[in-house]
């Protein structure tokens, strides 16, 4: 199911969990989204359904680039239920990978994750869902949110931290059946479709507790032999719905005339529908390494870190969709095609110049008080206070959160936090970390703040995988710029970076030159 996939993603393109923390025990939904593409199956439909994904069962290959790196295997059920006394209808999706990545540090290690969904509704009228379970392992941690209908509300259970920090939640109005879940397979299956045909759904999160408009439109259709029987099937472009347009997520998949997903693609991540024993066959994944990082063909100067740079231009070599190119990146291409990326201000520019507005609307959304960031939170802003020290200059403010982060978060590229809070006892994280941690405390100062990747210089020949923020800021006359801050190696408005389009930072689609240096104190280098 393309929930189910989705949640998988998303877990996979995010190194840490949801606190799943708010500071209210009870929340309230807003009545459902409405929009007249989403298409609404009828009773017969849904019951049509259910007699054919009665124990089904469907395995996946998961794959990053071409590396095989684990598999997944989603099943359904029909059954009369004991615990909830009624038929009901289950969907159970496992997930399991296992891959060897390159820490920042040019070491590599094995990381390990597990992923369960299970999702159990009423099998007649209304269809509504009564349960769900999700179960997430990282390496050695673990946590879980358990969902059950009491009455017209949901009482739900995080837990993080293996269990040592859980929350309970009590969720008023949701309105969610298999009549959302299952819409577009009702869609798929109706009649015959055209190119650019389009249908919406509703799904819910409980990672985020809110309703999230899906858009799908039928890019391609394909007719094909396939052992000697034709085979039809359609390449679908989707659109998760953020509240505002940058947290929009898209995603790719084929799909046959009943709404099975063929294959499924978000960034560089695919999975492939294959059996059971070829999904299994990881070929030692064990052994599989994983190459993310950038290449540069020339080379920094081995002295590149003893001193700050306000501006590094480079050549890309390849395809350069994948970078970010507004705010302090500047990209053009030259009239004999060569592509040039500039990142900060030479020595005749004002650094501030370059940065990227920060609208009313982005400001709002990133002072909400979220799972994932629950800066709302005594704890959270406690420390936010004991770092700042009382400072009222908000660009003191990103100097002070930036070495504070920067100095209580050590370096372990291994770790996986689950939560803040997790952050905050254990005091240990990559740049994940770091981000996460800094981004809350902003948020508790009345600082908007936003995660945002792409990759860093690591001091050898590459730039790897890196996260780090962006804060709003005041500048004048009510002027909100987004000013880059990298609380990893507590650097306010870094050269090192590239900044890539989100969900985009993950393989090496080009490699690059270095052309220009212009360091703070005047010297410059040019190649």
């Amino acid at each position: 199911m393309i929930k189910l996939l989705k949640i998988l993603i998303f877990i996979l393109t995010t190194s840490f969990i949801s606190s799943h923390l708010y500071a209210s025990e009870v929340v309230r939904l807003e009545n459902k989204i409405f929009d007249n593409s989403i298409y609404k199956p009828s009773k017969n439909e849904i019951l049509e359904l259910l007699k054919k994904e009665e124990n089904n069962k469907y395995w996946y290959g998961l794959y990053l680039g071409n590396e095989k790196i684990g598999w997944a295997a989603i099943e359904s059920r029909t059954y009369q239920s004991d615990k909830f006394n009624q038929p009901v209808f289950e969907m159970d999706g496992k997930f399991n990978l296992s891959v060897k990545v390159s820490g920042n540090d040019g070491t590599s290690f094995l990381s390990s994750t597990k992923f369960s969904l299970n999702e159990i509704y009423q099998a007649n009228a209304p269809f509504k869902l009564i349960e769900h379970k999700e179960n997430y392992q990282i390496d050695e941690t673990e946590s879980s949110i358990s969902a059950e209908a009491q009455g017209l509300n949901f009482k739900i259970e995080y837990k993080d931290n293996d269990e040592k920090n859980s929350t309970e939640i009590l969720l008023e109005n949701l309105d969610y059946s298999l009549c959302d879940t299952l819409a577009t397979y009702a869609w798929y299956a109706n009649d015959t479709k055209k190119i650019n045909d389009v249908v919406s759904n509703i799904e819910f999160s409980f990672q985020d507790l809110k309703y999230i408009l899906t858009q799908n439109t039928i890019e391609e259709i394909t007719k094909k032999k396939v052992s000697g029987v034709d085979f039809t099937y359609y390449k679908v472009n989707s659109l998760d719905r953020g509240e505002i347009e940058e947290e929009n997520l898209s995603f790719q998949s084929l799909i046959d005339q009943d709404g099975l997903e063929i294959k499924f693609f978000i960034g560089d991540f695919e999975l492939r529908l294959e059996t059971e024993k070829n999904a299994k066959n990881t070929e030692l994944v064990s052994d599989v390494f994983v190459d993310l990082g950038i290449v540069v063909e020339n080379s920094f100067p081995t002295d590149f870190y003893d001193k700050n740079s306000s501006m590094v231009t480079y050549e890309v070599i390849g395809d350069a969709s994948s970078i970010y190119k507004k705010g302090n990146h500047s990209y053009k291409v030259l009239e004999d095609g060569t592509k040039i990326l500039t990142v900060g201000a030479d020595e005749n520019q004002d650094q501030f110049s370059l940065m990227e507005n920060a609208t009313i609307e982005q400001r709002k959304y990133y002072l909400n008080d979220t799972p994932s960031f629950p800066h709302n939170s005594k704890i959270v802003k406690d420390l936010s206070k004991e770092a700042l020290l009382e400072e009222k200059n908000d660009v003191e403010k990103i100097f002070k959160l930036s070495e504070f982060v920067s100095d209580y978060v050590v370096d372990d590229y291994e770790s996986n936090s689950l939560s803040v809070f997790d952050v905050i006892e254990r005091k240990i994280g990559d740049c994940t970390e770091h981000t996460q941690l800094f981004v809350n405390l902003a948020r508790a100062a009345g600082m908007p703040a936003r995660e945002v990747s792409g990759w860093v210089y690591d001091g050898t020949n590459k730039l790897m995988p890196h996260a780090w923020a962006e804060v709003a800021v005041n500048t004048v006359d009510e002027n909100f710029l987004w000013i880059p801050v990298d609380p990893t190696w507590n650097i306010v408005n870094p050269t090192n970076l590239i900044k890539a389009i989100k969900n985009e930072s993950f393989l090496n689609k080009f490699s690059l030159k270095v052309r220009k240096i212009v360091y703070d104190d005047g010297k410059v280098i040019v190649y």
